[in-house]
């Protein structure tokens, strides 16, 4: 930047790497500084600059750059292309629905069974970030439960380990309330 263009921001002693991107981003496209020029300028490591652009521009603060909104840059074949933004509905669309939802109207919606569900929440428990995929397996856990499936040790497969557990719970009972338990499951026996 030349001594004689104003900087938008004033600011006293040092820019802050965001200031100063904010600052390039708001000029005309041809008096652009690059990022390489911005980090020289303040004396920072370009991937400082770069991670600071990456952040205000998920924010909103600051456009995509052309490469970004115009496909210009193309992956490699097989590689998977990340993920920007989802499909954007015009804001009719989104109170066209919303009013939909309020009326009751589900025409037309397609509602996700158990199996695609489950299907889903295994792939995001498999490929998503670690926030989501302890979400997703918190979700999945849920499922099972809600569905009856046993949670908790499997059934006792032999004699000792049925007399082993019976026991603990009998002795957590204590021991009228086991009296009383056999009495009543065995009245004959307790006679």
């Amino acid at each position: 930047m030349k001594p004689t263009e104003r900087r938008l921001f004033q600011s006293k002693g040092a820019v802050s790497i965001a200031t100063a991107i904010i600052e390039n981003a708001a000029m005309p496209k041809h008096k652009q500084r690059t990022q390489a020029e911005i980090a020289a300028e303040l004396g920072v490591n370009i991937q400082s600059v770069r991670e600071v652009v990456s952040r205000l521009r998920k924010r909103g603060r600051i456009p995509g750059s052309d490469r970004q909104t115009t496909n210009a840059a193309s992956p490699a074949a097989g590689t998977r292309r990340p993920v920007t933004g989802g499909p954007t509905t015009s804001p009719l669309d989104l109170e066209e629905a919303i009013r939909r939802a309020e009326l009751g109207d589900f025409s037309g919606i397609s509602v996700l069974d158990a199996e695609q569900r489950r299907r889903g929440l295994s792939y995001l428990a498999q490929t998503a970030p670690p926030a989501v995929q302890v979400q997703a397996h918190k979700a999945l856990e849920d499922m099972e439960r809600s569905q009856g499936s046993v949670v908790g040790p499997p059934p006792p497969t032999t004699d000792p380990e049925t007399i082993t557990r019976l026991a603990i719970l009998l002795d957590a009972a204590g021991a009228e309330l086991a009296f009383a338990a056999m009495k009543e499951a065995f009245p004959k026996v307790a006679q």
